[in-house]
């Protein structure tokens, strides 16, 4: 996984899933990282793609009030979601779920 991955993918997590308790948070990576690995047409190359392939996480579309909020994100406020992409890399709390 590149920077670039880990940072899109944080922040997917922020605007997805920031006020669920950690196990959301978690089951909302592993949905991302399922969807990369699955190849299907939600899928993008690289996992920062697959987040930003138009419609697919609702915080990406320009429409969306978490959009604003994620482009204004520091790597402080990111960074703390990189123990959650680690917990869903290491355990698929979601046996395999896309959606």
């Amino acid at each position: 996984m590149t920077d670039y991955d880990m940072e899109i993918l944080a922040k997917t997590i922020f605007g997805e899933a920031r006020g669920e308790p950690y196990e959301g948070q978690v089951a909302v990576a592993c949905v991302i990282l399922n969807r990369w690995k699955s190849k299907k047409w939600f899928a993008g190359k690289t996992i920062a793609l697959t987040c930003l392939k138009p419609y697919q996480f609702s915080c990406w579309n320009k429409s969306d009030p978490n959009s604003q909020k994620i482009a204004k994100l520091t790597y402080a406020q990111y960074s703390k979601y990189f123990d959650v992409i680690k917990e869903a890399e290491a355990h698929d709390v979601t046996n395999g779920a896309t959606h």
